[in-house]
C-alpha cells in the first residue's frame, strides 16, 4: 500500500511538473508575443524663421536688419523703427565718426562713433573693451551689434521692440529710450521708407 502511495505520489508530481513545464492550449492562445525592435534614432525637424527681406538695402543693412530679426524683434514697424534710427545716425557707416569723418575707432577723438554713434563714455569705451573681450574690430558693423544688444539702454528699450502690433510712434519712443538722442533728424521719414520696403 506504502509502494502504491508512492506511485500515486510520484506521477501526480510528474503530471504536476508537466502541467507546470508546458503552457495550457489557453495559454498558448492569449500569450503576448512582443517582437524586438530596434530603437530608431528620432530626427527633430525645425522649421526655418521666416527669412527677412529688405529690397534694396545695402549689405550692413541687410546684415543689421537680419540680425535683430533673430534677436525676437519681428513686428515690420518695429524693426523699420531701429533701422531708421540707424540710419539717421551713421548711414550704417560702422566706421564712422560724429559729423562723417570715416576713421577707425580709436581714430575718433570727440563725437559719437559707428553705428549708433556711441557717445557717452560708457558706451564709446564699451565698445571698445567688447572688442578688445572677443577679438573683434570695433569698426566692424557685426562687433557693434553684438556689443549693442548687451548694453542697458537696449534692454530696456528692447522691453518695446519684442511687442506685437504697435504704432509707430511707440517704437519711436523706444528708440529714443535706447539711444537718447538729441536731434530727432529724419529717423521716423527713413522707419516709414523701412516699412515699405522690410518683408
Amino acid at each position: 500500500m506504502i509502494k502504491n502511495l508512492l506511485s500515486i505520489t510520484a506521477l501526480f508530481c510528474a503530471v504536476s511538473v508537466a502541467a507546470i513545464a508546458q503552457p495550457s492550449r489557453i495559454e498558448e492562445a492569449t500569450t503576448l508575443v512582443v517582437p524586438e525592435v530596434e530603437e530608431e534614432e528620432v530626427v527633430v525637424v525645425e522649421e526655418p524663421e521666416p527669412e527677412i527681406t529688405c529690397k534694396d538695402c545695402s549689405p550692413v543693412e541687410e546684415q543689421t536688419l537680419e540680425f535683430f530679426h533673430d534677436k525676437g524683434i519681428t513686428d515690420k514697424y518695429a524693426l523699420a523703427m531701429i533701422m531708421g534710427s540707424i540710419k539717421q545716425e551713421s548711414r550704417f557707416k560702422p566706421n564712422v565718426c560724429e559729423g562723417g569723418f570715416i576713421t577707425t575707432w580709436s581714430g575718433c577723438r570727440r563725437g559719437g562713433y559707428g553705428l549708433i554713434q556711441f557717445t557717452s563714455a560708457h558706451r564709446y569705451y564699451g565698445l571698445g573693451r567688447y572688442a578688445q573681450r572677443t577679438g573683434q574690430p570695433p569698426e566692424a558693423a557685426q562687433t557693434q551689434l553684438e556689443y549693442i544688444v548687451t548694453e542697458r539702454e537696449w534692454a530696456a528699450a528692447k522691453k518695446i521692440f519684442v511687442k506685437q502690433g504697435l504704432p509707430m510712434h511707440s517704437y519711436d519712443r523706444a528708440g529714443k529710450i535706447w539711444l537718447g538722442y538729441g536731434i530727432k533728424g529724419k529717423r521716423l521719414m527713413y522707419a516709414w521708407d523701412y516699412a515699405a520696403r522690410i518683408s
